[in-house]
Protein backbone atom coordinates (compact mmCIF):
# COMPACT_ATOMS: atom_id res chain seq x y z
CA UNK A 1 0.00 0.00 0.00
CA UNK A 2 1.29 3.65 -0.86
CA UNK A 3 2.57 5.42 2.52
CA UNK A 4 1.23 9.51 3.04
CA UNK A 5 3.79 11.43 1.39
CA UNK A 6 5.31 14.35 1.79
CA UNK A 7 7.06 17.20 -0.44
CA UNK A 8 10.78 17.76 0.10
CA UNK A 9 12.72 20.33 -1.70
CA UNK A 10 16.42 19.67 -1.95
CA UNK A 11 19.24 19.35 -4.69
CA UNK A 12 17.85 15.75 -5.91
CA UNK A 13 14.70 16.78 -6.35
CA UNK A 14 12.49 19.40 -8.10
CA UNK A 15 10.01 21.13 -6.50
CA UNK A 16 6.76 20.42 -5.84
CA UNK A 17 7.87 16.63 -7.02
CA UNK A 18 6.83 14.53 -3.87
CA UNK A 19 8.99 10.97 -2.82
CA UNK A 20 6.83 7.81 -1.20
CA UNK A 21 9.74 7.11 0.63
CA UNK A 22 9.11 9.44 4.03
CA UNK A 23 5.57 9.67 5.43
CA UNK A 24 4.04 12.82 6.50
CA UNK A 25 3.09 11.24 10.01
CA UNK A 26 2.89 7.89 11.86
CA UNK A 27 0.66 5.58 12.01
CA UNK A 28 -0.16 6.36 15.77
CA UNK A 29 -0.25 10.15 14.64
CA UNK A 30 -3.01 9.44 12.28
CA UNK A 31 -4.93 7.54 14.73
CA UNK A 32 -5.13 10.52 17.36
CA UNK A 33 -6.07 13.17 14.25
CA UNK A 34 -8.67 10.10 13.62
CA UNK A 35 -9.79 10.61 17.41
CA UNK A 36 -10.01 13.83 18.20
CA UNK A 37 -12.00 14.43 14.91
CA UNK A 38 -14.42 11.45 16.14
CA UNK A 39 -14.77 13.50 19.43
CA UNK A 40 -15.40 17.09 17.70
CA UNK A 41 -17.69 16.04 15.46
CA UNK A 42 -19.11 13.39 18.06
CA UNK A 43 -19.90 16.91 19.94
CA UNK A 44 -20.87 19.18 17.48
CA UNK A 45 -23.45 16.22 16.66
CA UNK A 46 -24.53 16.64 20.31
CA UNK A 47 -25.11 19.94 20.27
CA UNK A 48 -26.85 19.81 17.52
CA UNK A 49 -29.35 17.32 18.42
CA UNK A 50 -29.82 19.69 21.67
CA UNK A 51 -30.61 22.96 19.89
CA UNK A 52 -32.85 21.40 17.63
CA UNK A 53 -34.64 19.97 20.39
CA UNK A 54 -34.46 23.50 22.49
CA UNK A 55 -36.10 25.15 19.18
CA UNK A 56 -38.97 22.41 18.69
CA UNK A 57 -39.53 22.90 23.09
CA UNK A 58 -39.95 26.86 22.67
CA UNK A 59 -41.99 26.69 19.62
CA UNK A 60 -44.49 24.17 21.47
CA UNK A 61 -43.87 27.01 24.26
CA UNK A 62 -44.35 29.74 22.65
CA UNK A 63 -48.18 27.65 21.32
CA UNK A 64 -48.71 27.17 24.49
CA UNK A 65 -48.39 30.46 25.76
CA UNK A 66 -50.66 31.86 22.75
CA UNK A 67 -53.42 29.75 23.81
CA UNK A 68 -52.81 30.37 27.88
CA UNK A 69 -53.21 34.20 26.87
CA UNK A 70 -56.59 34.05 24.49
CA UNK A 71 -57.98 31.34 27.50
CA UNK A 72 -57.12 34.34 29.93
CA UNK A 73 -58.23 37.46 28.15
CA UNK A 74 -60.56 36.24 25.70
CA UNK A 75 -60.05 35.44 21.90
CA UNK A 76 -61.25 37.29 19.26
CA UNK A 77 -60.78 40.15 16.94
CA UNK A 78 -61.44 43.18 18.61
CA UNK A 79 -64.37 46.25 18.16
CA UNK A 80 -64.25 47.68 14.70
CA UNK A 81 -64.91 51.57 15.09
CA UNK A 82 -66.07 54.42 12.41
CA UNK A 83 -63.25 56.51 11.65
CA UNK A 84 -64.41 60.66 11.66
CA UNK A 85 -63.83 62.20 8.64
CA UNK A 86 -60.93 64.72 8.51
CA UNK A 87 -63.31 67.59 8.69
CA UNK A 88 -64.10 66.70 12.33
CA UNK A 89 -60.57 66.02 13.40
CA UNK A 90 -59.38 69.34 11.96
CA UNK A 91 -62.52 71.27 13.65
CA UNK A 92 -62.37 69.33 17.28
CA UNK A 93 -60.21 68.86 19.53
CA UNK A 94 -59.67 65.28 21.70
CA UNK A 95 -62.44 65.63 23.58
CA UNK A 96 -65.26 66.86 21.16
CA UNK A 97 -64.00 64.23 18.54
CA UNK A 98 -64.84 61.57 21.47
CA UNK A 99 -68.13 63.47 22.04
CA UNK A 100 -69.51 63.25 18.52
CA UNK A 101 -68.00 59.78 17.82
CA UNK A 102 -70.41 58.55 21.06
CA UNK A 103 -73.06 60.58 19.67
CA UNK A 104 -72.86 59.05 16.16
CA UNK A 105 -72.53 55.39 17.52
CA UNK A 106 -75.51 55.86 20.02
CA UNK A 107 -77.68 56.75 16.54
CA UNK A 108 -76.25 54.77 13.77
CA UNK A 109 -74.60 51.95 15.72
CA UNK A 110 -71.33 50.31 14.75
CA UNK A 111 -69.48 48.10 11.87
CA UNK A 112 -70.26 45.50 14.20
CA UNK A 113 -74.13 46.22 15.47
CA UNK A 114 -75.51 48.59 12.90
CA UNK A 115 -78.94 50.89 14.35
CA UNK A 116 -81.61 51.73 12.45
CA UNK A 117 -83.35 54.65 13.93
CA UNK A 118 -86.99 55.59 12.97
CA UNK A 119 -86.06 58.51 10.94
CA UNK A 120 -84.04 56.19 8.73
CA UNK A 121 -86.94 53.73 8.30
CA UNK A 122 -88.05 56.07 5.38
CA UNK A 123 -84.90 55.40 3.53
CA UNK A 124 -83.83 51.94 4.26
CA UNK A 125 -86.04 49.11 3.30
CA UNK A 126 -84.58 46.11 5.33
CA UNK A 127 -84.89 45.97 9.65
CA UNK A 128 -81.86 45.58 11.74
CA UNK A 129 -80.90 42.05 11.35
CA UNK A 130 -81.07 42.29 7.26
CA UNK A 131 -78.77 45.68 7.63
CA UNK A 132 -76.34 43.91 9.60
CA UNK A 133 -76.23 41.40 7.38
CA UNK A 134 -75.79 44.25 4.66
CA UNK A 135 -72.92 45.47 6.67
CA UNK A 136 -71.25 42.25 7.09
CA UNK A 137 -70.96 41.77 3.13
CA UNK A 138 -69.71 45.49 2.91
CA UNK A 139 -66.91 44.42 4.90
CA UNK A 140 -66.25 41.36 2.25
CA UNK A 141 -67.35 42.61 -0.92
CA UNK A 142 -66.80 46.40 -0.60
CA UNK A 143 -64.90 47.53 2.42
CA UNK A 144 -61.30 46.57 0.75
CA UNK A 145 -61.45 49.68 -1.87
CA UNK A 146 -64.72 51.98 -0.15
CA UNK A 147 -63.29 51.72 3.66
CA UNK A 148 -65.31 51.01 6.54
CA UNK A 149 -66.28 54.04 7.09
CA UNK A 150 -67.94 54.52 3.72
CA UNK A 151 -64.65 57.11 3.02
CA UNK A 152 -63.05 55.68 -0.05
CA UNK A 153 -59.55 54.96 1.74
CA UNK A 154 -59.85 51.17 2.24
CA UNK A 155 -56.56 49.34 2.07
CA UNK A 156 -56.26 48.66 -1.59
CA UNK A 157 -57.90 52.21 -2.49
CA UNK A 158 -54.24 53.62 -3.00
CA UNK A 159 -53.56 51.16 -5.97
CA UNK A 160 -56.55 51.89 -8.30
CA UNK A 161 -57.66 55.11 -10.64
CA UNK A 162 -60.03 56.11 -10.26
CA UNK A 163 -60.14 56.54 -6.65
CA UNK A 164 -62.84 54.66 -4.94
CA UNK A 165 -65.94 57.11 -3.86
CA UNK A 166 -66.54 58.90 -0.41
CA UNK A 167 -69.70 57.90 0.24
CA UNK A 168 -69.94 59.94 3.12
CA UNK A 169 -71.02 63.47 1.36
CA UNK A 170 -73.90 62.07 -0.13
CA UNK A 171 -72.88 62.72 -3.90
CA UNK A 172 -72.68 60.12 -6.51
CA UNK A 173 -71.64 60.30 -10.25
CA UNK A 174 -74.05 58.18 -11.71
CA UNK A 175 -77.87 59.36 -10.72
CA UNK A 176 -81.10 60.70 -12.30
CA UNK A 177 -80.44 63.33 -10.00
CA UNK A 178 -78.85 67.08 -9.92
CA UNK A 179 -75.51 66.55 -9.68
CA UNK A 180 -75.45 67.83 -5.52
CA UNK A 181 -78.94 66.26 -4.90
CA UNK A 182 -78.84 62.49 -3.33
CA UNK A 183 -79.18 59.53 -5.50
CA UNK A 184 -82.78 57.98 -5.88
CA UNK A 185 -82.54 53.57 -4.30
CA UNK A 186 -82.62 53.11 -8.24
CA UNK A 187 -79.77 54.81 -9.37
CA UNK A 188 -77.44 53.32 -6.66
CA UNK A 189 -79.11 49.63 -7.62
CA UNK A 190 -78.32 50.19 -11.50
CA UNK A 191 -74.18 50.83 -9.80
CA UNK A 192 -74.12 47.54 -8.28
CA UNK A 193 -75.75 45.64 -11.22
CA UNK A 194 -73.82 47.36 -13.74
CA UNK A 195 -70.57 48.07 -12.19
CA UNK A 196 -68.41 50.74 -13.38
CA UNK A 197 -66.52 50.17 -17.08
CA UNK A 198 -63.33 51.19 -16.80
CA UNK A 199 -62.77 51.41 -13.05
CA UNK A 200 -62.44 48.87 -10.25
CA UNK A 201 -66.14 48.69 -9.38
CA UNK A 202 -67.25 45.80 -10.35
CA UNK A 203 -70.71 44.06 -11.45
CA UNK A 204 -72.63 42.65 -8.73
CA UNK A 205 -75.35 41.42 -11.24
CA UNK A 206 -74.64 37.63 -10.20
CA UNK A 207 -75.32 38.14 -6.45
CA UNK A 208 -78.76 37.38 -4.33
CA UNK A 209 -81.25 40.51 -5.42
CA UNK A 210 -81.40 40.39 -1.22
CA UNK A 211 -77.74 40.59 -0.77
CA UNK A 212 -77.48 43.45 -2.90
CA UNK A 213 -80.55 45.21 -1.15
CA UNK A 214 -79.04 44.86 2.34
CA UNK A 215 -75.64 46.22 1.09
CA UNK A 216 -77.38 49.15 -0.81
CA UNK A 217 -79.25 49.92 2.47
CA UNK A 218 -75.75 49.77 4.58
CA UNK A 219 -74.36 52.05 1.78
CA UNK A 220 -77.15 54.41 2.39
CA UNK A 221 -76.76 54.51 6.22
CA UNK A 222 -72.96 55.23 5.96
CA UNK A 223 -74.02 58.29 3.63
CA UNK A 224 -76.23 59.53 6.15
CA UNK A 225 -74.15 59.13 8.75
CA UNK A 226 -71.12 60.95 6.78
CA UNK A 227 -73.24 63.76 6.12
CA UNK A 228 -75.07 63.53 9.58
CA UNK A 229 -71.06 64.09 10.66
CA UNK A 230 -70.55 67.26 8.50
CA UNK A 231 -73.88 68.81 9.61
CA UNK A 232 -73.49 68.75 13.28
CA UNK A 233 -69.84 69.95 13.01
CA UNK A 234 -70.93 72.77 11.24
CA UNK A 235 -73.09 73.39 13.61
CA UNK A 236 -70.74 73.47 16.18
CA UNK A 237 -68.46 75.74 14.89
CA UNK A 238 -71.41 78.11 15.01
CA UNK A 239 -71.80 77.85 18.25
CA UNK A 240 -74.18 74.52 18.63
CA UNK A 241 -73.98 71.72 20.64
CA UNK A 242 -72.45 67.65 20.22
CA UNK A 243 -75.44 65.93 21.51
CA UNK A 244 -77.46 63.00 20.29
CA UNK A 245 -80.45 65.37 20.21
CA UNK A 246 -78.43 67.13 17.45
CA UNK A 247 -77.54 64.18 16.18
CA UNK A 248 -80.79 62.78 15.42
CA UNK A 249 -82.43 66.01 14.45
CA UNK A 250 -79.42 66.11 11.63
CA UNK A 251 -79.66 62.62 10.65
CA UNK A 252 -84.12 63.14 10.09
CA UNK A 253 -83.91 66.19 7.69
CA UNK A 254 -80.65 64.50 6.09
CA UNK A 255 -83.29 61.53 5.51
CA UNK A 256 -86.30 63.35 4.12
CA UNK A 257 -84.13 64.18 1.43
CA UNK A 258 -83.24 60.85 0.92
CA UNK A 259 -86.62 60.53 0.27
CA UNK A 260 -87.72 62.85 -2.30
Amino acid sequence: PLTPLRCVRGSDTKIGHYRRDRPLASASTFAKIHRFETTIFGMMNDHLVQWEALRVNARYLFVASVICACLLSGCGRPPMTYVLGEESTKSLDASAQEKLAGALDGFFGTPDAPKLAEPLKRVIKGDEAALAKGASSYRKLCMHCHGLSGDGNGPTAKFVLPLPRDYRPGIFKFTSTDAQANPTREDLMQTLKNGVPGTSMPSFALFDQKEIENVLDYVILLSIRGQTERFVVADAESGGELTAESVADNAGAIANRWIG
